[in-house]
């Protein structure tokens, strides 16, 4: 464990990008910005904080919107329709502008302090990936995600404990690198085999995951791209994302793992 010092020092030369894809999201957003807000005050002055507010038809982008006027680091960016989990990501990724930058989502599930792991191992990898040590969802979502991995590890060639964890620290060189295609949760696969392929070297560690305690699971927008039983065309969707990037891999002969 580095010393905290040698952390600020960190943060302070290369500035820190905290951002949330979020989709009706109301009852947990201004904990969650507050949360994130109080933390990185003890740490640094070099940080900003943005929200992608995807869509929601709730109050998720007016608690946004308030929030950045009170607070000069936060920003709130809508979209003005619901695009999928990997056009958020890309919104956010775009408005990044500090050297390091870490997502989440904004559901309260994760815990912010769990950073100070990550920042102890960004002077020793260029991304850091979280797993679920123990996942705390409903039984449906799980074994969706358990088939996605599954699948993901067989086709792609490339072995990930939880690829779908939206708990990530990347050095802002690894996303500046490629241009991401997916609209889907596939974006977090889409990420790492091209950061290994551009010879990036990224590790895995366990994260503690809450369960949600407010708002509910949106099965239409959940973490395999709007992956529902209702709607085949996001399955589809998620098909054509993993088709499109082996495409693109292929062509430039880059290997997958």
């Amino acid at each position: 464990m580095r010393k905290p010092e040698k952390i600020k020092k960190l943060l302070n030369e290369k500035g820190i990008s905290v951002f949330f894809p979020a989709y009706n999201e109301e009852e947990n957003v201004e904990i969650c910005i507050n949360n994130t807000r109080d933390f990185l005050l003890g740490l640094t002055d070099n940080f900003e904080i943005i929200l992608v507010n995807d869509g929601s038809i709730d109050k998720t982008g007016k608690v946004a919107d308030q929030l950045a006027k009170v607070y000069s680091r936060v920003r709130a960016i809508h979209h003005p329709s619901n695009k999928g989990y990997g056009a958020a990501l890309k919104t956010g990724f775009s408005a990044c502008s500090k050297d390091l930058i870490f997502y989440t989502d904004a559901d309260n599930q994760f815990d912010i302090n769990e950073l100070n792991m990550f920042l102890n191992l960004i002077f020793d990898y260029d991304l850091i990936l979280g797993y679920r040590a123990e996942r705390k969802d409903p039984w449906m979502r799980l074994f969706y995600s358990r088939m996605y991995h599954i699948v993901i590890n067989m086709i792609m060639h490339i072995k990930l404990k939880d690829a779908d964890c939206s708990y990530k620290l990347f050095k802002k060189e690894v996303i500046d690198s490629m241009e991401l295609l997916s609209d889907t949760g596939f974006i977090d696969v889409e990420i790492i085999i091209k950061a290994v392929s551009n010879n990036f070297k990224f590790c895995e560690i366990p994260v503690t995951h809450f369960p949600r305690t407010r708002g509910t699971v949106s099965f239409e927008y959940f973490r395999l791209g709007g992956f529902s039983p209702v709607k085949p065309k996001a399955i589809l969707d998620l098909v054509k994302d993993m088709i499109d990037v082996k495409k693109i891999l292929k062509k430039s002969n880059s290997s997958l793992g």
